[in-house]
């Protein structure tokens, strides 16, 4: 179960608050600003540390932004921390970079983007940086 409630704060800025209620899982809280070319959110999930079947907590936050320097072409930015605090494991952190191109066509139904994530020293386990190329298809 889940309910979001969003407010436009002014012309372009809009709050969002969320609580979605999952099955033995927790609650997941989130908030957020978003505008045109900048979003930001912040979230805190009670059940899960990471995924499913790791039972704890995770809080974390992400900034992004995004420029459209051509018609249908898009540059975009973003950083994400999260701390994940396992029941039955040490703490770890998520911590990234990403930077990516967006070309969306169609009339806006469909996207590719060469996106690539770059991990921060303050990230756990040493995860490898990545470079990739995604689909979207938007209905």
């Amino acid at each position: 179960m889940n309910g979001y409630i969003q407010y436009d704060l002014a012309e372009g800025i809009t709050w969002m608050n969320g609580l979605e209620i999952t099955d033995g899982t927790g609650q997941l809280y989130l908030t957020g600003l978003f505008t045109p070319n900048f979003a930001a959110r912040a979230w805190h999930h009670t059940g899960r540390a990471d995924g499913l079947d790791v039972p704890g907590s995770e809080s974390g936050m992400m900034v992004s932004a995004m420029y459209e320097a051509l018609k249908g072409v898009y540059l975009s930015t973003a950083y994400t921390y999260a701390k994940h605090r396992p029941d039955h494991a040490d703490d770890e952190t998520t911590s990234f970079m990403q930077f990516g191109i967006w070309y969306e066509y169609g009339g806006g139904r469909f996207a590719t983007a060469f996106d690539s994530r770059f991990y921060m020293k303050n990230a756990s386990n040493d995860p490898s940086d990545q470079i990739f190329l995604m689909q979207y298809f938007y209905w």
